[in-house]
């Protein structure tokens, strides 16, 4: 049985790759396995309070084995000691404390320096292939036998579990669960997972790095998550429609429905015709609105005025 992918470890860290990479990564294995008659196990896994909770020491020990030493690390202990924060609630504030523990969030830094920290979790998964992108850490395993893929987890869990411990992590175990992958039309057979004696449970779509995922790959959930933010965004548009001229509308279209369409369409604008028409249709109504014409008047030459890419367009950029 293959259980084991290639090991992703830090390529999505690396200078020029993205979320855009480890999405196409993962959904390239999980395509590639699922042709080859294998079921895949993925776990989605969801650190509670992640950057407040590295621990400095730890963290200084990673940085010099992976050899910045000298100024560099002297350096970096330097911004991460002698910080100190507040809260404010109702104009009041509360008295300075010392940070002990954590990385700067809503730095550069921050998401590197985490993603330092947990770049060995790799190196305990021995049947899995992990993705490590921040705090979006998953593993995978693909096999023929979906009781052997369960037993195998499961070990694989333990080691993680005691990975935890050594590096001072935890689970959120509620927000953390399995996804299977199978290559029948429909595989009710249930696996017991655990860490740290909890159930883990299953889900039939999950949010990774922005992009709903669901068991089946039809990106049904997406698309619908999708239409529901251009949704909002169409009633801002409306709202806008009487007072700002059209230039200003086709603003608001780039700023609150275009980014939709674009970002990880890659992966979901592979989906049949049915499953994507919701998208089209959406986008006539909106360029009708900014348009100002009737509900049903035909939108080819209303594309061409605007000078917007057809959703279908989009999607084989």
């Amino acid at each position: 049985m293959k259980t084991k992918f290639l090991l992703l470890t830090s390529l999505v860290s690396e200078k020029n790759h993205s979320s855009y990479m480890a999405l196409m990564i993962l959904i390239d294995k999980l395509t590639k396995s699922l042709e080859n008659g294998d079921n895949v196990l993925g776990i989605f896994l969801d650190f509670s309070k992640a950057f407040d909770t590295v621990n400095h020491r730890i963290l200084l020990l990673k940085l010099e084995y992976y050899g910045i030493r000298g100024a560099a690390l002297s350096w970096l202990d330097s911004y991460l000691k002698n910080r100190k924060q507040f809260v404010t609630y109702n104009n009041v504030k509360s008295s300075m404390k010392h940070v002990n523990c954590g990385v700067p969030q809503g730095s550069i830094l921050g998401p590197l320096l985490f993603l330092i920290y947990i770049n060995d979790l790799e190196s305990v998964c021995v049947n899995t292939f992990p993705i490590l992108f921040a705090d979006d850490t998953n593993i995978f395993m693909s096999g023929k036998d979906t009781r052997e893929l369960e037993i195998k987890m499961n070990d694989e869990l333990i080691a993680i579990s005691k990975w935890l411990k050594v590096n001072k992590l935890s689970l959120n175990v509620k927000k953390t669960h399995y996804m299977i992958f199978s290559p029948k039309r429909i595989l009710n057979q249930e696996i017991n997972l655990q860490i740290e004696g909890y159930p883990i449970n299953r889900v039939k779509s999950t949010k990774f790095l922005g992009v709903f995922i669901d068991e089946k790959l039809n990106w049904k959930s997406h698309i619908s998550h999708v239409c529901g933010k251009i949704s909002r965004g169409i009633g801002i548009i409306l709202k806008g429609k009487n007072m700002l001229n059209r230039d200003a509308l086709v603003t608001l279209y780039y700023s609150f429905i275009y980014p939709y369409y674009i970002y990880g369409n890659y992966v979901w604008g592979r989906a049949n015709a049915t499953t994507l028409k919701p998208l089209i249709l959406i986008q006539k109504k909106c360029v009708r609105i900014i348009c100002n014409v009737k509900p049903r008047y035909h939108t080819n030459e209303l594309f061409k005025q605007l000078g917007f890419l057809k959703c279908s367009d989009i999607i084989t950029i």
